[in-house]
């Protein structure tokens, strides 16, 4: 499986490629959902682009995306409806390519 900051470095060379307006932060991050992971470039002022990953680990920019998870008090863990499990983004994040 590719590392979520592999995946993170790839989301982040396809949005400078793409040339659009907004620089990702280090708060971006890889999240899963069903099974599904994604990966979401923000910056302080929201979301810049949603990318999900196949089982390859390629990258496709998404229009529309599952709702983020949100922390859960009592475990510490992150879910939502439908058992949504967020991913450790504690790793290192250098470019690579994608």
């Amino acid at each position: 499986m590719i590392s979520d900051n592999e995946l993170i470095s790839r989301a982040m060379d396809a949005w400078f490629q793409s040339g659009r307006a907004g620089l990702p932060s280090e708060a971006s991050s890889v999240y899963e959902v069903d099974g599904q992971r994604y990966v979401e470039l923000v910056n302080p002022s929201g979301t810049l682009a949603v990318y999900s990953v196949d089982g390859a680990g390629h990258l496709e920019q998404l229009g529309q995306w599952p709702k983020r998870p949100t922390t859960s008090p009592a475990h510490g863990s992150f879910t939502v409806d439908g058992g949504v499990r967020f991913i450790d983004e504690e790793e290192d994040r250098r470019p690579s390519r994608i």
